[in-house]
C-alpha cells in the first residue's frame, strides 16, 4: 500500500504541488501527470461534468502512477463525501465551507471510527489492492492516509477561520481567490488590499492549528508569491487549460507570429 506521500509532505512542512482534472478521463493520465512531476491532482466534481465512474478511472490510474487523488465533492453531504473516497480518493477538497459546524460534519463522514462515523464498505482499491490484515488495521491506514480539504472562498468562512481550523482532521485549506475576490468585493482582483489581508489572515490562522495553507490558480507569478509568503498546497491551472495554452502557442509559430495568440487561462 503506498502511503499519502503529499499529507506526509504536508505535516512535515514541506511544498506540494499539482493541477487540476476537468475533463480528461482516460487510463494515461496518472503516468501522464507523474511524468510532468505532478504530487497531487484535484479531481473536480463540483464544477466539471465528471462522474462517479471517470472519478473513479482518474484515481486509480493516478494511485496507480504514485500521484494522490484529491477529489472536489459539490457539498458537504455524507454521501457525495464517502462515495468519492470509496471510489480511490485519497483526499476531499470541500468548496464553500462557512462554519465549524460544515467542518465536523465533513471529518465526521470522511474518517472511520473512532475519529469520525464513516460507513465500512472497504473496496481493494482503497488499500492498492492489499490489505493489513485486519479490519481494524485498514479502517486505521485509509484514516491515517485520508486528506481532508477545506476551501476557503467565503466572506463567512474569513471571518470564522479559527473555528474552522481548529477541527481536529483538517489538514489543509486552498484558497478559492475567484470566488473570494468576487465575496470580498473585488472580482478578479487578486492583489487587492482585502485579497491581501485574506492571504495574511488564512496562513497566519493555518500556521497556528497546524493546517498546509493553499491556492489553487493558473497565474504562476502569483502562484509563486503564494509560496513565497508560506503557502504549501500549490495548485496550477486545470487540464483543458493546459492543452488550450500549449496548442495557442503552437499555431501563433506556425503562423509566424500571426493570428490566434497564446492566452492564459483565469483560474
Amino acid at each position: 500500500m503506498q502511503p499519502n506521500h503529499v499529507k506526509e509532505v504536508l505535516k512535515t512542512g514541506g511544498c506540494a504541488v499539482g493541477t487540476m482534472i476537468h475533463r480528461f478521463v482516460y487510463a494515461d493520465v496518472g503516468a501522464l501527470v507523474k511524468r510532468a512531476g505532478v504530487d497531487f491532482v484535484l479531481i473536480d466534481t463540483e464544477h466539471a461534468p465528471l462522474g462517479m465512474e471517470s472519478a473513479s478511472l482518474l484515481c486509480i490510474s493516478t494511485r496507480a502512477a504514485g500521484v494522490v487523488p484529491i477529489v472536489r465533492v459539490p457539498d458537504s453531504q455524507y454521501h457525495l463525501i464517502a462515495r468519492r473516497l470509496d471510489a480511490g480518493a485519497l483526499g476531499i477538497m470541500m468548496p464553500r465551507v462557512r462554519t465549524r459546524a460544515e467542518v465536523e460534519l465533513i471529518v465526521e463522514s470522511a474518517k472511520y471510527p473512532p475519529l469520525g462515523g464513516r460507513g465500512c464498505g472497504i473496496r481493494p482499491v482503497m488499500l492498492d489492492f492489499e490489505s493489513t490484515g485486519t479490519l481494524s488495521g485498514d479502517m486505521d491506514w485509509i484514516n491515517e492516509n485520508t486528506l481532508i480539504c477545506i476551501q476557503i472562498e467565503t466572506r463567512e468562512a474569513m471571518e470564522n477561520l479559527e473555528e474552522i481550523l481548529s477541527v481536529p482532521g483538517v489538514d489543509a485549506t486552498i484558497m478559492g481567490p475567484q470566488d473570494l475576490s468576487i465575496a470580498l468585493g473585488t472580482p478578479g482582483n487578486h492583489r487587492s488590499r482585502a485579497m491581501e489581508l485574506a492571504v495574511d489572515r488564512m496562513i497566519e490562522v493555518c500556521d497556528k492549528y497546524g493546517v498546509a495553507p493553499g491556492i489553487h490558480i493558473r497565474n504562476i507569478e502569483l502562484l509563486l508569491d503564494m509560496k513565497r509568503r508560506g503557502m504549501r498546497l500549490l495548485a496550477c491551472g486545470f487540464d483543458e487549460g493546459f492543452m488550450l495554452e500549449a496548442m495557442s502557442q503552437t499555431m501563433n509559430l506556425l503562423r509566424g507570429g500571426e493570428g490566434a495568440k497564446a492566452r492564459e487561462t483565469t483560474v
